[in-house]
């Protein structure tokens, strides 16, 4: 299986990267089909748990992606790439070169990560129609107040987008729980409602819009350059300027 240049730069030991892909529910959905043809076992059976049809696509079309990525990387067939869990269910890969991964995804679009540091990555909608205001108040006072700071509805959800993706990141990065992250004061380390980096304790962060629509948070215990990309199944990846 040939590898195509942003595979090769995750490796790069003198410059390495973090590639991360998004797509749409909506473009995947001719791929669902052969999604489910790299699942394993277990992953077979929690597919099967979802009740809902766009929950079960989701989450196979979350792993179809990972896995196609993976595979180039380790020049191997996708089934033959077979997740492990950790006790707080953080999916990793036991293969040499170490590679990780974070998987993220909402009612629309899927993201995947994948990088040669742990990382952690989330996205939210900006244009969501679910009311933001009740998960809001499972914040710490820091977080209200940047909230309250937008001078308008459209920058206050962005604003809180910003804190839940971050802290959501944080989550995954550190293999923790939103219960035990909540508290930590990343507002404090936020100005205004643009994209921006930040460090706190000893994780670094970036924030930026993917589109229009979407947030992306990335965290990541190293400064390191990030590249986006818009997925497709063949080599024609467009990447992002953000």
């Amino acid at each position: 299986m040939q590898r195509s240049d942003n595979v090769n730069n995750i490796q790069n030991a003198q410059n390495p990267i973090t590639n991360v892909y998004f797509a749409s529910l909506e473009e995947l959905e001719p791929h669902i089909s052969a999604s489910t043809e790299v699942l394993d076992d277990f992953e077979q059976s929690r597919a099967a748990r979802y009740k809902a049809e766009k929950a079960r696509h989701t989450f196979t079309l979350a792993r179809f992606i990972a896995k196609i990525q993976l595979a180039k990387i380790f020049q191997c067939e996708p089934q033959d790439i077979v997740f492990q869990y950790s006790e707080n269910k953080k999916p990793y890969i036991n293969r040499t070169p170490k590679i990780h991964f974070s998987i993220s995804h909402n009612a629309s679009h899927i993201c995947v990560g994948i990088s040669p540091y742990n990382i952690g990555i989330d996205i939210e909608s900006l244009r969501r129609n679910t009311p933001w205001e009740k998960a809001a108040t499972m914040l710490n006072e820091d977080a209200l107040i940047f909230i309250k700071e937008g001078e308008s509805d459209a920058e206050k959800h962005r604003r809180f987008c910003m804190i839940w993706c971050a802290t959501e990141a944080r989550v995954k990065v550190k293999d923790s729980s939103l219960f035990m992250e909540l508290h930590a004061p990343l507002a404090k380390k936020l100005i205004g409602p643009g994209d921006q980096q930040f460090s706190f304790e000893d994780i670094h962060y970036q924030i930026c819009s993917i589109n229009d629509e979407l947030l992306l948070a990335m965290a990541c215990h190293v400064n390191h350059e990030v590249k986006i990309w818009h997925w497709s199944l063949d080599e024609n990846m467009k990447e992002l300027s953000v």
